[in-house]
């Protein structure tokens, strides 16, 4: 059966991240999300969390690829998208052209300064955005990438697991390597960001630019 629906709040894990709030971002998002055969339900829980849980000034829009699903859903997305006020934009493949080709044609249609893609079965935290802003209006020409955490399939509940636990997204699927990281990198600071050499392509977040002169000819799924 279909889960109940998410609160619209739910604290960071690592209440230091609290401090971003004293920031103010005036850059807009464009937050770009392609599915196919996506459960409909997990679309749109993962749709509401971004809603209520994202400030309004900075979601300029959702741009959603839908890569040739069997079904169609887009009629449920409008639906959704007219309630809660904010601007989805719909483009359905009639063949499916693959999940790199789908991310390339979204962030070179987006309106926002910042592009984050998000994969569509997922749930962001309370300042899951703000952060991830902070250390691109540090360093523009950065791709910065969010904690992720597990979602128990049954009860929904997250499981924190210690990667980076300051601010996350959590994914209602997961990867098996994550268990094999309990602290981070050795002697971090936990609360805040580092570098590392290598990302995973569910969530991340770069300004526009950025993408369009590292990755003139798309970036990779």
């Amino acid at each position: 059966s279909s889960p109940s629906p998410p609160p619209p709040s739910k604290p960071v894990p690592d209440k230091t991240c609290l401090r971003h709030l004293d920031q103010t971002f005036t850059t807009s998002v464009s937050v770009v999300m392609c599915m196919k055969n996506e459960l409909i339900y997990l679309l749109l829980r993962t749709l509401t969390t971004l809603v209520k849980r994202t400030p309004p000034y900075l979601l300029r829009e959702i741009l959603l690829i839908d890569d040739g699903s069997d079904t169609d859903s887009s009629s449920e997305i409008t639906d959704f998208s007219l309630k809660m006020g904010i601007p989805i934009k719909i483009q359905r493949n009639n063949v499916s052209v693959g999940i790199t080709n789908c991310r390339n044609s979204a962030i070179r249609q987006a309106e926002g300064e910042v592009v984050v893609i998000l994969d569509t079965h997922m749930e962001v935290s309370d300042i899951w955005l703000e952060p991830l802003l902070d250390i691109l209006q540090e360093k523009p020409s950065a791709v910065a990438v969010p904690t992720l955490d597990l979602i128990n399939e049954k009860d929904y509940d997250a499981k924190h697991l210690r990667v980076v636990n300051a601010y996350g997204i959590e994914m209602m699927s997961g990867y098996s390597f994550f268990r094999y990281y309990k602290t981070g990198p050795p002697q971090h600071d936990q609360s805040e960001p580092y570098q590392t050499a290598s990302i995973l392509g569910g969530a991340l977040a770069a300004n526009k630019a950025t993408f369009l002169e590292f990755y003139p000819q798309g970036v990779l799924g």
